[in-house]
């Protein structure tokens, strides 16, 4: 701190949001949001005056792209959509400075028939979203360059600046995309809307993956919304069928966030939506990361564990310099947390320069992965190889007292 050295772990936070503003006639009635965890699909379903209105949304689980249906029984949907930066709004931080400044640099543009997005970041780093809009109604791909929204006397309201336009229609696919510079290749958006085949052909995947173990307390099917739930929750009532419920929406989290996936499962999980998250919405390499797991081999989703495992892989040097530089050992010695950009330890919390169980906490992991699957090509090639380097550390760092028992110097719980 005397030389002034700083360092902070990266924060993981939203990329754009998708606006979109719908024009209604009335007050709505019947409104309804529902999760189909079995299929991966969530909906909101309302109905204004006389129409009905339903609005689906998913991530595919093979290609990433993120798809949202709306459709009314009559041709009324008038809505506008855009992508635009994560609004941050007045968040300060700790010491009351505005987190506006030292934000990422954002900039917003149409290329054919889309609209796109671009985040550049700090680093070499930048990320590009593209969205689509497909619909039996009239579309139009609007290109301003005022900034801001209108709202007239009448109650009209639109974007002032690139966005998309859609009106008397019954049905409207929205399609986005997300890229990362680091991933290489662009992500196809399709030519042509084909909602109920790419629906049933999500839904049918997620669900193999969703059954593959089945969770039965008991509960006669009993069904209460999560509202009463939770209610009834904090009454001390906590049901066989909450429990199940639970269970079974943590599968659904783990399913979503770590399978087929680039990074494994973070802190608070992909949902969090801040841009200063608790502790960063990191990765803690010691039980956080175990719970967000737990579920992994007991429910048979073990290959949700395999961006975990590469993780960690990809930072081995890293984790040999910690050792070396810090205690002059051999093997490789785990930050407490990181960011998926570096592996070293860069905090200067005694607590967290002085932890060094993260690597047998890992190494652990590795080795049940075995234990469950008997994979000996992942334990020649993945597990053994960290596991020997964890071990070669703790032969180093491992001191012997006057009683010939091994003792750990510097040491915290």
């Amino acid at each position: 701190k005397e030389k002034g050295y700083f360092s902070q772990t990266g924060n993981y936070l939203p990329a754009f949001d998708i606006h979109m503003i719908t024009n209604t006639f009335g007050a709505f009635t019947g409104y309804a949001r529902i999760l189909d965890m079995r299929k991966g699909i969530a909906s909101v379903r309302w109905k204004d005056g006389n129409t009905e209105f339903l609005r689906e949304a998913f991530v595919d689980i093979v290609s990433g792209l993120v798809v949202i249906r709306l459709t009314a029984s009559s041709p009324v949907l008038d809505f506008q959509v855009r992508l635009e930066e994560h609004d941050i709004g007045d968040a300060v931080d700790l010491h009351g400075n505005s987190l506006k400044e030292g934000m990422p640099q954002y900039s917003f543009s149409t290329v054919g028939d889309l609209l796109e997005g671009r985040l550049n970041t700090f680093s070499d780093r930048h990320f590009v979203a593209r969205m689509k809009v497909f619909s039996n109604g009239q579309v139009q791909l609007i290109n301003c360059k005022n900034v801001g929204k209108l709202n007239d006397m009448q109650g009209t309201r639109v974007f002032a600046h690139n966005y998309f336009s859609v009106q008397n229609a019954s049905e409207a696919v929205i399609v986005c995309s997300l890229q990362d510079s680091r991933e290489g290749e662009e992500i196809a958006m399709p030519s042509h809307a084909d909602y109920r085949t790419w629906e049933k052909d999500h839904a049918e995947k997620f669900a193999s993956v969703f059954d593959s173990m089945r969770l039965d307390l008991g509960t006669g099917g009993e069904e209460r919304c999560v509202e009463q739930q939770q209610i009834d929750c904090y009454n001390g009532d906590v049901t066989r069928a909450q429990i199940e419920q639970m269970a079974l929406f943590g599968r659904y989290l783990l399913i979503s966030s770590s399978r087929n996936c680039r990074y494994p499962a973070n802190l608070q999980g992909i949902w969090n939506g801040a841009y200063r998250p608790a502790w960063g919405c990191t990765y803690f390499n010691n039980e956080n990361i175990e719970m967000n797991y737990w579920q992994a081999m007991s429910g048979n989703l073990a290959e949700t564990e395999l961006p975990l495992f590469d993780f960690y892989l990809t930072m081995m040097d890293d984790y040999r310099e910690n050792a070396k530089k810090l205690f002059g050992c051999r093997g490789i010695l785990l930050p407490m947390f990181c960011d998926n950009s570096s592996g070293k330890k860069k905090n200067l919390q005694a607590h967290v320069v002085y932890w060094t169980a993260s690597s047998s906490w890992i190494a652990n992991m590795f080795f049940d992965y075995y234990l469950f699957t008997r994979d000996q090509t992942f334990l020649s090639e993945k597990a053994y190889p960290f596991m020997k380097e964890a071990a070669l550390f703790y032969e180093d760092f491992m001191q012997r007292d006057g009683q010939g028992k091994l003792k750990s110097y510097p040491s915290n719980s």
